[in-house]
């Protein structure tokens, strides 16, 4: 299919011509979106809120220099979500029993989890408690019961965390209350051992002076401060005279150095149990309700008439695009441009979509009851385009065709002109007799031919017998001229056609129909003696029309196609994939064939590319009359 830029007339081809799909899958998501939102069950939310202080005792000094850091509101939010909060919520609610097992519990603390939401609003140390549920009133009340439980748990916790802070602390007490004592040991013992050490000492208490000089310093100013620089002059100096100190300064100074390191660490360890005491011994919360749920008064989500509009949009929009895939993964040719471009051969002839009263009538019975074979044959006989009106669409397109193929040469480059397709059922049979007719009224001497010794149907729409017929005259049974049928003979035939004596030309009409079905056609119509027998009707008739079976099911229509002067090949638009009918073309062209045009069948306005076509046209026919 060749490629070009989709304009708004392409899009809107496609609209009409899949309006279908869009109506289809409009309906579907439509009708879907409705009956969802009926069975949507209401939910209400409702929402209570603690607020979190945060204040600065050794405790907190002590997790954050022992404990990994992290947001404090974020892992509070997850704690108020835990399975342990959840559970006493369920154990409280009477959702479970108290005595229930630890499988029970969990299971109520999960179902807990998918209706409560936490959330901190921004910028304050406060948590809002979201609790989703289908009463109102059980909302409110599971929000007010989690924030109670989590303000317990949340106590419990911290004095929990107090007494093991205490019973840490008073552990390394005893450790540090040891080392002391090894610490003032070693002193003692190397001062008896030394008595002339001692001012080794004197310069590294000065050291530590001076380092905690400069490192509260370094905390305000940097480093290019005068009193930082004169500080660490200082340091430099005492460390030259440590480094010219005897050995046993040194040790001396180290000893030291340790006893009042140990000291300082005694005296923190003593303020930080005394802090613990407290936060055991005290009952202040750290979390407080700041807000309680209350009932909310009515449900959350979409309203129905939004979510109605909504569906009803998408509807619209995914029906538009089942439109577009399907126009793209439609194998059959759009348009007539389209045709022309793919298979390099013009289109001769447009024949709109017949829908005649009969027609539309039997689609009716049809819903009733089966038709009977003389209904079927009457509503078959309506399609001919005698029983269309002279300025009719169809009539028009006819004499259109008719045409086409004077001026592409066919008149005086041959008579002989074959009519088949690619596929069944695209309409050969009804375009080959209608083209036919449309030659007799022009005042040719036209002979039709029913070459299909498949399923013929040519003699159906005349109301003639079968036989004899083309293959009987093909096998010397019976004279062609015999076989030949008339107007008179179709007059006394099976139809009620009196008026046809009203319509001018149909006495250039001759009919030649199948006659008897041989168990081989494409042998008889290859013989020496059907090119003998249509050498003959060549002769005696100035166009001869011959209706073939289709090109790809059988051979039949490539071995007629070397004998005719001329090929027609009917394409219903949509039926059959662009490529079996190429196929169908270059079949034809090796034998020989000489494919003249395509014929479009069955063509509704949305394949023109000027879409109201046919309708402006029988306007003008009517103003001509």
């Amino acid at each position: 299919m060749p490629q070009y830029e989709m304009n708004l007339r392409d899009y809107w081809r496609i609209i009409k011509k899949r309006k279908s799909v869009i109506v289809l899958v409009f309906l579907f998501v439509s009708l879907l979106t409705y009956w969802l939102s009926g069975q949507a069950i209401p939910m209400y939310r409702a929402s209570a809120e603690v607020k979190i202080l945060q204040r600065a005792t050794f405790t907190t000094w002590f997790q954050s220099v022992f404990i990994a850091s992290g947001d404090p509101l974020a892992t509070e939010a997850q704690v108020i979500r835990s399975g342990r909060v959840l559970g006493e919520v369920a154990k409280a609610l009477g959702l479970v029993d108290e005595d229930a097992s630890e499988d029970e519990v969990e299971t109520a603390a999960a179902r807990l989890q998918g209706q409560v939401a936490t959330s901190q609003i921004e910028a304050t140390n406060i948590i809002r408690i979201t609790v989703s549920d289908r009463n109102a009133e059980r909302a409110a009340r599971i929000a007010n019961e989690v924030a109670v439980v989590y303000r317990s748990v949340n106590f419990k916790d911290k004095r929990a965390d107090a007494v093991q802070l205490m019973e840490t602390i008073e552990a390394k007490l005893k450790d540090n209350r040891m080392a002391l004592e090894q610490a003032d040991s070693d002193l003692q013992e190397f001062r008896v051992q030394h008595p002339t050490a001692g001012t080794t000492a004197e310069r590294l208490k000065r050291k530590m002076e001076l380092e905690r000089r400069l490192s509260e310093l370094s905390k305000r100013y940097k480093d290019k401060y005068p009193g930082i620089i004169a500080v660490k002059q200082q340091i430099a100096r005492v460390d030259k005279e440590l480094s010219e100190a005897p050995l046993e300064e040194l040790v001396m100074g180290r000893l030291e150095r340790r006893r009042e390191s140990l000291i300082l660490q005694q005296q923190k360890l003593l303020e930080g149990y005394d802090v613990a005491v407290i936060g055991v011994e005290k009952e202040t919360h750290d979390v407080v309700i700041h807000n309680r749920a209350r009932i909310p008064g009515q449900a959350q989500g979409t309203k129905q008439s939004v979510q109605w509009t909504m569906g009803a949009l998408a509807g619209i929009v995914l029906g538009f695009m089942a439109a577009l895939v399907w126009e793209h993964l439609d194998t059959s040719i759009g348009t007539i441009e389209d045709v022309e471009e793919f298979l390099k051969v013009p289109v001769v002839g447009v024949v709109p979509y017949m829908d005649s009263e009969m027609e539309r009538a039997a689609r009716i019975h049809w819903r009733k009851k089966k038709m009977s074979r003389d209904e079927r044959r009457k509503v078959e006989q309506s399609r001919l385009v005698l029983h269309f009106g002279s300025s009719s669409p169809t009539a028009e397109a006819y004499r259109t065709l008719r045409t086409n193929l004077q001026y592409a040469g066919f008149d005086t480059g041959g008579k002989k002109l074959l009519l088949t397709s690619a596929g069944p059922g695209e309409g050969k049979s009804l375009t080959a007799t209608n083209l036919s007719i449309t030659y007799a009224q022009s005042g040719r001497r036209v002979l039709l031919i029913s070459g299909d010794m498949r399923r013929p149907s040519i003699h159906r729409y005349f109301g003639l017998q079968r036989a004899p017929g083309l293959s009987d005259a093909v096998i010397g049974a019976v004279p062609w001229r015999s076989a030949v049928r008339t107007l008179t003979d179709v007059l006394m035939g099976d139809t009620e056609w009196d008026d046809l004596l009203k319509v001018p030309g149909l006495d250039n009409l001759n009919i030649l129909t199948s006659g008897y079905l041989p168990p081989n056609p494409g042998e008889l119509l290859g013989s020496a003696d059907m090119e003998r027998l249509m050498g003959e009707l060549s002769e005696n008739f100035d166009v001869l029309i011959l209706d073939s079976p289709p090109v790809l099911p059988v051979a039949d229509a490539p071995v007629l196609a070397p004998k005719v002067d001329g090929i027609l090949l009917i394409y219903q638009a949509g039926r059959i994939a662009r490529n079996a009918l190429l196929r169908s073309k270059v079949q034809l062209q090796n034998v020989g064939g000489s494919v003249k045009g395509i014929v479009l069948n069955h063509v509704k306005p949305q394949m023109e590319s000027g879409d109201t076509y046919y309708y402006r046209y029988r306007y003008y026919g009517k103003g001509a009359r």
